[in-house]
Formats: C-alpha cells, structure tokens, sequence
C-alpha cells in the first residue's frame, strides 16, 4: 500500500542513503499502521539489501541497490463446507473460593486490569461461529483485521450476546 512508500520517504530511504535508523523508522510506520487498521497480528519481520547488477561487480563504489521488507500477514483459513473461520469456546467465571468437581475443566486467563489471573470453567450455549463470523466480518481467505467496532457489534445487545451481565466485552 501507500503506507510502504510513505514511510519509506518520511525515513529519506527513497533516494537516500541506508542506515539502520532509517530502516527501523520505516518498519516502526508500517507496524504501526497495521495495528492502527486492525491488523494486529501483521508485521514487518525483517529486511534484505539487494546490491544492484552493474557490468563491472567488482566495483567497490557501488552504492545503488534495493531493500525489500519481509512481513507476517496474517490470513484466515479458508473454510471448508462445515468450518468457520471463527472458533468458540463459551466459559464463565469461577470464583477462586469456590468448590469445582473436575480442576481438569479449568482454564486460566489473565485480568483485563493486570492484576491477577480469573479463573474460568468450559460451559455450554447456543452463539453460532457462524454468526459471529458475519458480524464481525471474518471471511475465510481474507487477512485478519480485529477492528473494535466490528467486535463490539457482540456486545451491543441487551443483556449482551454471551449471557446477561451488562455487556462488558472480554476482548476489549
């Protein structure tokens, strides 16, 4: 996109001479547009300069050539007929005192506040992947983009999508 090229002449890479400051200048720009559009899990992975092909490559002076960026762009999985691009697992939270048969059905997730794990227990419902998939614009094929307007669609229901607690999102 634009963004490539953008940064890259913001870091004065066009046309320029390279240096590592100016490399990093252009992958911290990119990285951040990624996560600015909801790209979260997008990034710039590392770089490569290509010397350029001159009739004499013995010459010391050359100082023309090329970098090209590697990037992680993450894509969903294309969906078979009986597969979503998004996978539920519907859990509630257990109090830390209280008494749970099977410690095995516990999962361990960190706070949203940073303080202290919450522990939660695996629990039955009826939300659909699928619709989950169309509310929040996953389609199989596509990149990944985690945007929290789309996402806060689930939430936005009375009582919100996942039980009657207020709404209160647990990825946002």
């Amino acid at each position: 996109p634009d963004i490539i090229t953008q940064s890259a002449t913001d870091a004065q890479l066009v046309g320029g001479t390279l240096n590592p400051e100016a490399l990093e200048q252009t992958a911290t720009a990119i990285n951040r547009w990624y996560a600015d559009n909801g790209y979260v899990l997008n990034s710039v992975t590392g770089a490569t300069l290509i010397p350029s092909a001159t009739e004499d490559d013995n010459d010391a002076n050359n100082t023309e050539g090329r970098v090209e960026l590697k990037v992680k762009e993450v894509k969903l999985a294309k969906s078979s007929e009986n597969s979503f691009p998004v996978k539920l697992r519907l859990v509630q939270r257990v109090d830390s005192d209280s008494d749970t048969n099977d410690q095995n059905s516990l999962i361990t997730l960190p706070s949203q506040s940073g303080e202290m794990s919450t522990l939660f227990k695996s629990i039955s419902g009826c939300t659909r992947p699928k619709k989950i998939a169309r509310m929040t614009k996953l389609e199989p094929g596509s990149h990944l983009r985690i945007l929290p307007d789309r996402w806060s669609r689930l939430v936005a229901f009375p009582g919100g999508m996942f039980g009657a607690g207020g709404g209160r999102s647990a990825i946002f």
